[in-house]
């Protein structure tokens, strides 16, 4: 075997120190914080009271839970409006869709992620392409959309069958879509609130809200809304406040609970 130099050893071991302090704090990830994130949530990552959210210290910013760091890069590809919670403190802030209609490439969004998992003291583990890939993609239609029940209404319901998360105890989470109707009320509301934000979220066709069902206890809490497309794109988030409601008999709620509370394993 050959013997490695010191000189050559030392290369090696610079090379590593650089690679984790590229990793600690990525210049290209700095830079794109800086010109997209820091007007809003400071260059520090400190936010600002009571309308933008600190990202330094942020549980959602440093989680390894897969769900949550899919929620993290859905944000910030695509945006979100409503009240968010962040150490007791609440934020009313508006987060633009940095990651769509060709703003950051999936690279740039790594870079930036990762900056912020490593910054001001972080030591979360690194995202990678895939992840991104499929934050964005993962709502597109599919053979697992089932339908609902039929609720009488004009809105026609379905939910994804292939995305049901059990969690602790009776807890599941699962989306539920909501197809564009003529009187289809949520749609209507849905439309409404799309084209508040701009000419560029044209093409919105239907809702995907993701609940949170307590089987046992029978109550629910709606977590967010995605206003989707018909080809599956994702062109809107809206962030819920999460309030536990019972379920009412002979919602589509309510038929969902019971089409996934008896597949719980």
């Amino acid at each position: 075997m050959r013997s490695v130099s010191r000189r050559g050893a030392a290369a090696v071991v610079l090379a590593v120190i650089l690679s984790a302090g590229e990793a600690q704090a990525s210049p290209r990830g700095e830079a794109l914080h800086l010109q997209h994130c820091a007007a809003c949530h400071q260059w520090n990552g400190q936010g600002i009271p009571g309308f933008f959210p600190p990202l330094a210290g942020n549980p959602l910013t440093v989680s390894e839970d897969p769900w949550k760091i899919e929620e993290y890069l859905r944000r910030v590809i695509f945006g979100y409006h409503g009240g968010l919670v962040v150490g007791g403190e609440v934020y009313t802030g508006t987060m633009p869709p940095i990651g769509s209609a060709g703003r950051l490439s999936d690279k740039e969004l790594v870079d930036l992620i990762n900056y912020q998992r490593r910054a001001w003291g972080h030591k979360a583990s690194l995202i990678m392409l895939a992840d991104v890939a499929r934050a964005r993609g993962v709502y597109a239609p599919k053979e697992d959309w089932k339908t609902v029940s039929q609720t009488g209404g004009p809105c026609r319901f379905e939910y994804d069958a292939n995305r049901i998360s059990y969690g602790s105890a009776s807890r599941v989470l699962v989306w539920v879509r909501t197809s564009v109707g003529p009187g289809c009320k949520a749609t209507e509301e849905g439309r409404k609130t799309v084209e508040k934000l701009g000419k560029e979220y044209a093409g919105y066709e239907f809702n995907a809200d993701l609940y949170e069902v307590d089987c046992a206890r029978n109550i629910f809490k709606l977590v967010e809304t995605l206003h989707m497309t018909k080809d599956g794109k994702v062109i809107g988030m809206v962030k819920h406040k999460e309030q536990e409601g019972e379920i009412p008999a002979g919602s589509v709620i309510d038929r969902v609970r019971d089409e996934v509370c008896k597949r719980k394993p």
